[in-house]
């Protein structure tokens, strides 16, 4: 990489959003015409980072395609037939699959957009995250990891205040009082 920082980027930081890419002050690449996976990354690890990894929120399509390139190192498998077999499936959602926003001219789509499915089987994915004691994938404390607040002006104001919202891990929380009760969208 052209910047060293890369080395430094972690997945945690890749799921919320808090890489080190900002696409307002640098560019998003993943909607470029006629990219491939590899054009990508190739094109992205010769430009330097926008920011100190870990110290700020800025939602970044690239880093959730970094985060399927290493779905596919660490399983082996294609980044969405892994997904539909390792986490769908075991939730009962057999349509859902990574497809092109309706109307649109097909550019790469990938892990960071495009999964397409009926409501139904979003509800379904959904609702998976309705009781953290009995999620037929994850464990209490990952869903918990997944709702907590980040570190530094990712999840507080200068002053130390909690924002009122904040970019987990996947979505948009709102804390409403006690512990685990939350809005979460994306």
């Amino acid at each position: 990489p052209a910047d060293a920082r890369w080395k430094r980027v972690t997945i945690l930081q890749l799921l919320r959003h808090t890489g080190g890419w900002a696409h307002a002050v640098g560019h998003d690449p993943m909607f470029a015409p006629r990219a491939t996976p590899e054009s990508l990354l190739a094109g992205q690890l010769r430009r330097p980072l926008d920011f100190e990894p870990g110290t700020r929120h800025a939602y970044s399509n690239f880093g959730y395609f970094l985060l399927g390139r290493a779905i596919e190192r660490a399983s082996g498998m294609g980044y969405e037939a892994f997904v539909q077999r390792e986490v769908l499936e075991p939730l009962g959602i057999r349509g859902m699959r990574v497809a092109p926003p309706e109307g649109r001219a097909p550019e790469l789509v990938d892990a960071h957009a495009g999964w397409a499915g009926s409501a139904v089987d979003m509800a379904r994915f959904a609702r998976a995250f309705d009781d953290r004691d009995a999620h037929p994938l994850l464990s209490r404390a990952s869903i918990d990891l997944m709702h907590a607040r980040p570190e530094g002006s990712a999840g507080f104001v200068p002053d130390g205040t909690p924002l009122a919202t904040y970019y987990g891990c996947g979505w948009m929380v709102r804390p409403l009082g006690g512990p685990g009760q939350a809005y979460a969208w994306h």
